[in-house]
């Protein structure tokens, strides 16, 4: 468990103990899962304004602030694959015609 010091906010105190509460499970990973939670525990981070000012509990906020970043991604990967898709549809259509 981390110790409050006296420069450290208490937002940043909660996620350090919520790693640190991971830490015996993060190291039962394989590598590449290690670096896939660590990406999930960044979320808490560019999140933190959110978890301090929220109510109610503040491991359920961190996850959900992972859960919002996750999506983030969804729909990006999502918009990708459309506009690829709507690329692929009009070099198909360039084939033909050109056939």
């Amino acid at each position: 468990m981390t110790l409050k010091n006296s420069s450290m906010g208490n937002e940043e105190f909660v996620a350090n103990e919520f790693k640190n509460r991971w830490d015996k499970f993060r190291d039962a990973l394989r590598h590449e899962d290690q670096l896939l939670l660590d990406e999930m525990f960044k979320a808490t981070e560019i999140h933190r304004d959110a978890i301090a000012a929220g109510e109610g509990n503040e491991f359920e906020k961190q996850f959900m602030a992972m859960i919002i970043e996750k999506r983030k991604i969804d729909d990006e990967f999502e918009e990708r694959l459309d506009d690829l898709k709507d690329r692929l549809v009009e070099l198909e259509e360039e084939i033909r015609s050109a056939l």
